[in-house]
């Protein structure tokens, strides 16, 4: 349901958006009375940037370009101009597609139980999760010197007649090969996390409502990568481990039945920052992250909004995001159909505003099997999840 979660959820991932959801009972669809596991859970979303830069580096500019500027030399030909000019072209094109984009990629795959009642409940997961973002920074310096080459090989390929000769590009009348020269990067931190925990949640009465509570205390471990290249290279990559030492944490969170079909939650994730260094001297910091969430539920349909109260931090500089999501669900018979909007309030990759998801939920007695997939012109994601419950 677009992401959305904070104040509707059941046994299966009550764990992951608010754990103070699994002490209560709604007798609508929600059926948190029954215990579940679930394996495996998996989640990814990435942006197509990252992709771009793939295909860049699949190139190899670095050596292609070497080549071709070797082999002009070797024999000044209008055929070996073009060859070259080319493959400048080429370089200018991608750069262009890349330029000043923000790279992003986030996977995870987790283990969950979850033993919910109507006034205490609890839950157990076991979670690895990957994430990464940082930036491509295209300079002006490699903008005018790929366009000088370009005019330098239009006008040798054309006798003259077009471009500008660049005397400054040639030396003893040899072309100087250019990838020395290009100072454009692409910059990227990542961490792996590995992370278990337990949830405790509860319920009292305020005012003949009910008001649920919940915290999750978890130990986890992080492993930092660090990577830093030219945009002709192959991204190499430093890694820092922290793997002997588990780090202490918990995630908070709350919910107020404000009558039998409106609900408002709150979570507060990762309450104690953390800060992680890096082999190149960077930090990667893990920041808390709150949100707050209402939700309409009946019968025939729940619709859910959830907002985040603070931009989230991302692990590469200023990499901060936040969002507003949207999301509804309908139930048929055993399936359950969903849709979501996620609208970008603040963020930092370029012109994103929203991204639209959609997906389906099979329950065939205990056993249950949920796919989503996101998308917008930035990014893309997918979720599954198999269980069953007992």
């Amino acid at each position: 349901m677009g992401g959305t979660g904070v104040a509707v959820a059941n046994s299966i991932n009550a764990i992951h958006y608010n754990p103070s959801l699994l002490a209560v009972q709604n007798k609508y669809k929600e059926e948190l009375k029954k215990q579940a596991f679930s394996f495996p859970v998996i989640a990814g979303r990435a942006s197509y940037s990252l992709e771009d830069l793939d295909n860049i580096n699949d190139k190899n500019y670095d050596t292609t370009i070497t080549s071709a500027v070797a082999t002009y030399n070797a024999s000044p030909t209008i055929a070996n101009a073009n060859n070259t000019l080319n493959i400048i072209q080429d370089l200018q094109s991608d750069l262009s597609i890349l330029s000043n984009q923000l790279i992003l990629a986030d996977l995870s795959a987790s283990l969950t139980i979850g033993i919910p009642s109507k006034s205490a409940g609890g839950a157990f997961y076991i979670l690895q999760r990957g994430v990464g973002d940082g930036s491509i920074n295209v300079t002006a310096n490699d903008s005018d010197l790929i366009r000088d080459y370009q005019e330098a090989l239009l006008f040798i390929s054309s006798g003259g007649t077009q471009g500008s000769a660049h005397a400054e590009l040639f030396s003893g009348g040899n072309l100087i090969d250019p990838v020395n020269s290009l100072t454009s990067t692409a910059n990227a931190r990542a961490a792996v996390i590995t992370e278990m925990g337990v949830s405790f949640a509860s319920n009292f009465k305020l005012f003949d409502r009910k008001i649920l509570l919940s915290m999750k205390p978890k130990i986890f471990k992080v492993k930092t990568f660090d990577y830093s290249s030219t945009i002709t290279d192959n991204a190499l990559s430093k890694q820092s481990l922290d793997s002997e030492r588990w780090h202490l944490n918990t995630d908070l969170g709350a919910a107020y039945n404000i009558n039998k079909n409106w609900r408002a939650g709150l979570a507060i994730k990762d309450v104690f920052p953390k800060e992680f260094s890096t082999t190149n001297g960077n930090t990667i910091k893990i920041k808390p992250q709150i949100r707050m969430g209402i939700a309409y539920f009946n019968s025939d349909y729940t619709l859910t909004a959830d907002v985040d109260l603070i931009p989230n931090k991302g692990v590469y500089e200023n990499n901060e995001k936040q969002y507003l999501l949207i999301g509804a669900e309908v139930p048929i018979s055993f399936l359950k159909l969903r849709a979501g909007y996620r609208y970008a309030i603040q963020s930092k990759i370029a012109d994103e505003e929203g991204m639209l998801s959609f997906g389906i939920g099979v329950n065939i007695k205990s056993f249950y099997l949920d796919f989503a997939y996101a998308e917008s012109d930035e990014q893309f994601g997918a979720g599954l999840m198999l269980g069953f419950t007992f």
